[in-house]
């Protein structure tokens, strides 16, 4: 064996051989030309990878300058040394795969760096080192760190993990679904696919991801005469589809932007099986909003003109009409749509709480703040703050409120950086407010600055032709019919409901048809209802006729003697009368309260 190798790497510090019997490849590394010792020790330690060189009897014999970083040990400090006590490895501990298996290609060891605690992620590649007569050298192994890699990739399985888990999700809840949905791109294509849609049209989800939505659902009617898939929403379309039997199934498709990512332009499409639900539940649908009363007519046009303003709106109506739902709508028919909807009710908090759930707080405004929080107003940023029962607000925080409206900024509580108000307000209340400000109750300044557009919505006993329709709708509806039977109403109980007062409007009905869900079976008649429906009150007449126009309502004598024969009949019980009157029994104070009720 020579002492002289034509390209030998040299160490850093030139080494004696070791003593160790067979170990040649420490003596090939002793260049005896300072020259090609320097050329090669600048090669190695210029490499983007750790170099180890170890001798048969598997010490340590060469470690350039970026092993040194990544295993973190100096040479001089492992020279000479078992490969596996020098460095810290756990799998080099259990199997060598260099010397034990012939050689090591990609593998995945960690690294611990006993001065710094800290652990690396290695890739390793390594093979054995011979003599031309075959006789062991010893071996190499070059090592990169993928730590960052690694992390990466980790996070990348747990995101995936986490978008399947989402999926597994949302396919459940498409496929328990009564009505089709499909999402579709800015070009008109589907992109999503509900089982009820295969179902209703024959098509697999796999034949139509992709397809034009036209061609798709074949619609007789003109849907599509727009330029963009932004024309299409908040729109609902009468339409004819060619079902899987052959057979045309009349339908309600029903279109509203949604956010995807980055993707705004994506929309949802429903279709609502007209034939499913009966005849009285198959009416208009307004964004939410069931109804075919001419009133409601009225109150849509309304909303669809107010929505492209900015102007400050207040919707006016009886507990349980409605007033939220309308919110909705606007927002909904608005360009802020895409943007957050944040409703807060006033009167359900009490001093400075009201000023945080709006404004926000920053940490340490007060006991209990041991965070900086971000109130309603600063979440829905561009989008809409609904504030229910506004006129439960106290006087002396309602000049802090108008003062918000008018500059259009406003601080945290405990805060003093002016923060931008974007968002619009869309204030409600169950009472009038004209007569809490002549009550000295409200702000007049604070009033006109809310009723920039003024809304009433008439309670459900001024539009009795929506009755029977909203009845049938819950009772067919999931949300509100949990036992998943088809229920329909006899013409005497529908009947039974049309006379009957509604004092607390569609809340109560809505209320009243999921008891009978759960107590009738698949028929309701007259027996199934409520004593107070089958004995109409004496103070409630039959019917009331509509009003020629939409005026506010003001808190009546009628309204009184409704709270006060609610009472008696309750035995003064304010639980049990405010379940007569459809509203929880805080509404119920606060009607007492307003109309002078001991």
């Amino acid at each position: 064996m020579t002492t002289k190798s034509s390209c030998p790497v040299p160490s850093r510090k030139p080494s004696a051989p070791s003593s160790a019997p067979g170990n040649d490849l420490a003596v090939l590394l002793a260049s005896e030309d300072p020259a090609l010792s320097s050329f090669w020790q600048q090669v190695v330690d210029t490499m983007n990878d750790g170099l180890l060189l170890v001798g048969p009897d598997r010490r340590i014999v060469y470690l350039n300058a970026k092993g040194e970083q990544l295993i973190g040990r100096k040479l001089d400090d492992v020279r000479g040394a078992l490969c596996v006590d020098a460095i810290n490895c756990p799998q080099c501990q259990c199997c060598c795969r260099l010397f034990e298996e012939g050689g090591a290609e990609g593998i995945e060891v960690t690294v611990f760096d006993t001065a710094t605690k800290r652990a690396r992620v290695l890739r390793k590649n390594g093979r054995l080192l011979r003599s031309p007569d075959g006789e062991l050298l010893g071996g190499v192994e070059t090592f990169t760190d993928i730590s960052q890699e690694v992390r990466q990739r980790q996070e990348s399985e747990r995101y995936t993990s986490m978008l399947f888990e989402q999926k597994t999700r949302i396919d459940a809840l498409l496929g328990a679904m009564e009505d089709g949905v499909f999402s579709i791109d800015g070009e008109f294509r589907v992109r999503t696919f509900a089982p009820r849609m295969a179902e209703l049209l024959g098509v697999s989800e796999k034949e139509a991801l992709g397809q034009p939505l036209q061609e798709l659902l074949a619609v007789t009617d003109e849907c599509f005469d727009c330029g963009s898939v932004t024309d299409l929403d908040g729109r609902t379309f009468r339409v004819s589809l060619r079902v899987a039997n052959g057979s045309e199934l009349p339908a309600d498709l029903s279109f509203r932007r949604v956010r995807a990512g980055d993707e705004e332009m994506l929309g949802i499409l429903r279709i609502h099986d007209s034939g499913a639900r009966g005849d009285e539940s198959s009416s208009e649908e307004f964004h939410g909003i069931i109804s075919r009363s001419p009133q409601m007519r009225d109150i849509f046009r309304l909303l669809e003109s107010a929505a492209h303003s900015s102007a400050n709106i207040l919707i006016e109506g009886e507990s349980g009409v409605g007033k939220e739902l309308v919110a909705r709508a606007i927002h909904r028919l608005s360009l802020r749509r895409a943007e957050p909807f944040y409703a807060v009710n006033c009167a359900t908090f009490a001093g400075s709480l009201l000023l945080s759930e709006l404004f926000g707080h920053e940490r340490g405004a007060f006991t209990g703040a041991f965070r900086t929080t971000k109130g309603k107003l600063e979440l829905a940023g561009a989008g809409t703050l609904f504030l229910d029962e506004v006129s439960e607000i106290p006087l002396h925080y309602q000049a802090v409120l108008l003062r918000v409206l008018e500059e259009r900024n406003y601080e945290r509580v405990g805060g003093q950086q002016k923060l931008e108000m974007r968002a619009r307000v869309i204030a409600a209340t169950n009472e009038r407010l004209a007569d809490a400000v002549r009550s000295r109750r409200f702000r007049e300044d604070l009033f006109f600055r809310l009723k920039v557009v003024p809304i009433h919505v008439p309670p459900l006993r001024q539009r009795r032709e929506d009755i029977p329709m909203l009845a049938n709708y819950f009772a067919n509806h999931p949300a509100v019919n949990l036992t998943g039977k088809r229920i329909r109403f006899t013409d005497e109980a529908l009947a039974t409901l049309d006379r009957y007062r509604w004092p607390g409007n569609v809340r109560e009905l809505r209320n009243l048809v999921e008891y009978l869900c759960f107590v009738a079976g698949d028929v309701i008649d007259v027996s199934h209802l409520p004593p107070e429906l089958r004995a109409p009150s004496p103070q409630s007449p039959p019917s009331e006729p509509p009003p020629a126009a939409l005026p506010d309502t003001s808190p009546s004598k009628s309204e009184k003697a409704e709270v006060l024969a609610a009472l008696q009949q309750a035995r003064f019980r304010r639980t049990e009368a405010a379940r007569l009157l459809g509203v929880d029994r805080t509404t119920l104070w606060r009607k007492m309260k307003r109309l002078g009720i001991e």
